[in-house]
């Protein structure tokens, strides 16, 4: 049996929008650990001494935006294979086509309201940590 990747890093800016990631995680598995940044500059700062199973980013964020930290961590030799899906409230061609062309593994629209964010987390836990990950 395969042994369940724990750890999903956050990389968002927003206190509520970051509550609300954390407490689907939970919902979804205590035995998940998270690990958050508020920008790229940070979760790339982060990641230089952690390797995270999954990324969950933000595009749009103050300093380094989640455009730039994902160009920057798919460019990156040792941190290329860490799936990275980016969240935004955007649904702009721009931003989508900009995210699959830097090689983001998925690219999401946030969800208004608790319920259906913890089922998108959900979701992408689902696929991310017991499917794709296999």
């Amino acid at each position: 049996m395969h042994n369940q990747p724990n750890t999903v890093m956050l990389v968002e800016d927003d206190d509520i929008d970051a509550i609300a990631l954390e407490k689907a995680i939970e919902l979804y598995s205590s035995d998940i650990k998270t690990m958050r940044a508020t920008e790229g500059e940070d979760a790339l700062k982060m990641l230089s001494n952690n390797r995270p199973d999954l990324i969950l980013m933000d595009i749009r964020m103050p300093r380094m935006d989640g455009r730039t930290a994902l160009s920057k961590i798919k460019s990156d030799d040792c941190l290329r294979s860490i799936p990275v899906v980016m969240m935004s409230t955007s649904e702009s061609d721009e931003d989508i086509q900009f995210c699959y062309k830097n090689f983001a593994n998925a690219y999401v629209v946030k969800p208004i309201g608790f319920d259906m964010s913890t089922k998108m987390v959900s979701n992408i836990l689902n696929f991310w940590l017991k499917t794709a990950i296999q």
